[in-house]
């Protein structure tokens, strides 16, 4: 099927396609991308990346994959391989022939979707892939393209080799709405241009003043070890969709913002974790590379560049828990000990993304933002909420985390309760079978589609899934229900709201001091001290009668 379309292609209608590649400014990619030194292919490797476009003028879509066929990686497994050292010297030049077929990629399953229609699931997909061939040519179509990559467990995983699209001659990209502004798409030269006119920009790289006043669209980024989106079975179509269907996916799309997951299902916080996906490495390590453990892209840092987060969400301590109580007796040391380590770590993660990752919020990168009047002027920090996870493992620690950066001047820093959202398991070791009262409530376990009551399931093929020892628990571990899924976003949002909603009048009231403390808010800040120079000048008139 895979050659008859390409011999399709070749034949039929090459005079009637053309290429817009990978380096288009109106490709908007989403997630960690990372480019090959010739701007020629975009490589994602965390599970959820994802990259957004519009078209028009066109009723073919075609996407270009560096990814190769099963049988072109069995026939390259056994030709022979350059040496590990050549092929480490040469890591940077992976536009090169000789380090693609060192390094293959597998065939990648993907998401598509157009416009509002359902998503489209691609399994297997590789070259090139054919998204729609029906499209309504006058209409502009949003489409969406996913790779959750579920089941991957973001180490040693898959990875979206993307080159590019192909639409019919005469195609035409919009900007996507709320990205890029003045002068952005430079350099872009493919003959699919805007009609004068237009509320967007052709490929020249010339916006319209429409574009240009667009707000800024909104970005969160989520760090976590227990991905929603691992709630199915690998390589199924509910494996697919479950990348659409994950608490961190369903959070960002009902804020209509951008929203970047750092998940690596069933890795632990701390490094040397026993038992832990990509263990001597922890997830912090992950969080400053450009590729999950056991990737080429690992060994590459993350320049923190291509976007920066106006909220960032850590929900962490699952696995590390996990590990903690399974092997106490392989760490020989107290748990109270392992507690201390998992919150030093915790509070090195938060500093050194204050730091080193993302020093200033984004609304000072605007061009609306250059200049302040006075400090109290200067937006505030990024908001980083610790959550407590689902199951309250590590509850104490996390509370502990939010308190001592606090305590060190972070006033952005806040502690979220998660305790009552879900139903939790009140063993994490044990199925619900019949007969066994495994689960609040003494229900049956709900099976991975969500069959059944309750907001948890047990997955026991973790350990059957993978050998890299991510089976922290020894039989498994529990996972979200789609139904758990839907409320720990609901319960996110309502949170989050004030932050990532575009009218935060229309949010829910919760007191921020809930999360122990404010955030920086220049016009209460002025007031405040307004009020204490106030204060100072009755008290010095009062005593000193000055």
């Amino acid at each position: 099927m895979q050659l008859g379309l390409i011999l399709w292609l070749l034949v039929g209608l090459a005079s009637s396609l053309q290429f817009i590649p990978a380096s288009s400014p109106f490709i908007h990619y989403v997630g960690r991308w990372t480019s090959t030194p010739n701007q020629l292919r975009r490589d994602g490797t965390f599970p959820g990346v994802y990259l957004d476009l519009n078209i028009t003028n066109t009723t073919t879509l075609l996407l270009a994959l560096s990814n190769l066929p099963a049988s072109h990686l069995a026939s390259s497994s056994t030709s022979a391989q350059p040496s590990h050292t050549a092929t480490h010297r040469l890591a940077h030049l992976t536009f090169t022939k000789s380090s693609r077929l060192a390094i293959p990629a597998a065939p990648v399953s993907l998401l598509a979707r157009v416009d509002d229609e359902e998503y489209v699931l691609l399994p297997n997909a590789s070259g090139l892939v054919s998204v729609r061939a029906d499209l309504e040519r006058e209409a502009w179509h949003g489409v969406r393209v996913i790779a959750p990559m579920v089941g991957e467990m973001g180490v040693e995983g898959g990875m979206v080799g993307f080159e590019g699209v192909w639409v019919d001659e005469g195609g035409k990209l919009l900007r996507v709405a709320g990205v890029g502004g003045v002068g952005a798409g430079e350099g872009g030269g493919e003959s699919a241009e805007v009609d004068e006119g237009d509320a967007g920009a052709g490929l020249d790289g010339q916006a319209s003043s429409a574009m240009v006043t667009k707000p800024r669209k909104k970005l969160i980024e989520i760090i976590t070890d227990f991905p929603g989106g691992e709630s199915r079975t690998p390589g199924s179509a509910n494996g697919l969709l479950a990348g659409v269907m994950g608490w961190e996916y369903l959070l960002g799309e009902v804020f209509g913002v951008d929203h970047v997951s750092i998940a690596v299902d069933g890795m632990c916080l701390t490094q040397d974790c026993i038992g832990g996906v990509g263990s001597p490495a922890g997830i912090g390590d992950v969080v400053f590379r450009s590729g999950p453990v056991g990737s080429r892209h690992f060994q590459h840092t993350w320049m923190f560049q291509e976007y920066v987060p106006d909220v960032i969400l850590l929900n962490l301590g699952t696995t590390d828990n996990a590990s903690f109580t399974t092997h106490v007796a392989a760490y020989n040391t107290t748990a109270w000990a392992l507690t201390t380590a998992f919150e030093d770590t915790y509070v090195s993660l938060i500093k050194a993304l204050r730091a080193l990752a993302y020093p200033v919020h984004p609304a000072a990168l605007q061009p609306s933002s250059q200049a302040y009047l006075d400090n109290a002027d200067a937006p505030p920090v990024i908001p980083i909420f610790v959550m407590r996870p689902f199951m309250g493992a590590m509850e104490h620690a996390t509370v502990g985390v939010v308190r001592r950066v606090r305590e060190d001047g972070d006033v952005g820093a806040f502690w979220l309760d998660t305790s009552g959202w879900l139903e939790a398991p009140s063993s994490v070791h044990a199925p619900l079978d019949e007969g066994t009262e495994g689960v609040v409530g003494a229900r049956r376990a709900p099976d991975s589609n969500g069959n059944g009551n309750g907001d948890f399931w047990w997955d026991e093929g973790t350990a059957a899934a993978t050998d890299t020892g991510a089976d922290v628990g020894g039989k498994g571990r529990w996972r979200l229900t789609p139904r758990g899924n839907q409320k720990a976003a609901m319960y996110l949002h309502g949170h989050l709201c004030g932050y990532l909603a575009e009218e935060g009048s229309r949010c829910p009231f919760l007191r921020r001091e809930v999360y122990g403390g404010k955030v920086f808010d220049p016009l209460e800040t002025r007031l405040e001290r307004a009020v204490q120079r106030g204060r100072e000048k009755w008290l010095r008139e009062r005593v000193w009668g000055v």
